[in-house]
């Protein structure tokens, strides 16, 4: 029900040294009244088996027709265990206040996934801030080890998303659907590459 407005994402991950990965992302949320441009940088390192430390920083420019546009902040510092078929993780993060760049807040982000059946993922996560709380859970599952069905579902705004993708030794083509209800469905398209696709969550 907005008209001209459009989404789009790039994003990269590698391995610089060992156990020690770095990521970098920019996402473009606009029509011809407003823009949201996001740009992130992050680093992680594991230690030992169980265990892997990271760190992000995002920052997004915000525009629209009048109005002279605010850049906002976040870091963000997590800490993660995989234990088998159980991972879990724990991050804190302080941002900018929408209306005040300068003022920052804390907030915490708590998460837990099992891998039921190795064709078989479910996740839940709760992030709490001064600003807002918001529950988020998704569902993944292979079927014939390359058909790849997903949901998750966030409660904050409220937002469910949808994933068929099929899996080709080291790509994923993948159409996806968005449904939230004041802006209605919004479809797309996804084409990952990744030399541990399989393993990838």
């Amino acid at each position: 029900m907005i008209p001209g407005l459009s989404a789009s994402r790039i994003s990269a991950q590698s391995t610089i040294m060992k156990d020690i990965s770095v990521a970098a992302g920019i996402s473009n949320f606009a029509n011809s009244d407003f823009r949201e441009l996001k740009f992130y940088l992050a680093s992680g390192r594991k230690l030992g088996e169980d265990f892997s430390v990271g760190i992000s920083i995002d920052v997004a420019n915000n525009k629209a027709r009048g109005y002279a546009g605010l850049k906002t902040y976040r870091a963000l510092a997590s800490v993660a265990r995989n234990m088998s078929a159980l991972q879990t993780a724990v991050s804190i993060f302080f941002e900018s206040n929408e209306t005040k760049s300068r003022n920052f807040y804390p907030g915490i982000i708590a998460g837990i996934g099992k891998e039921w059946a190795p064709s078989f993922y479910t996740d839940l996560a709760l992030m709490i801030s001064a600003r807002t709380q918001v529950v988020n859970t998704s569902l993944q599952y292979i079927a014939m080890s390359k058909l790849l069905l997903a949901i998750r579902v966030i409660s904050d705004p409220m937002r469910l998303d949808f994933e068929s993708g099929w899996i080709y030794q080291k790509l994923r083509l993948s159409v996806l659907g968005g449904w939230h209800p004041q802006l209605g469905w919004s479809p797309g398209f996804a084409l990952q590459y990744s030399p541990a696709l399989k393993e990838s969550r």
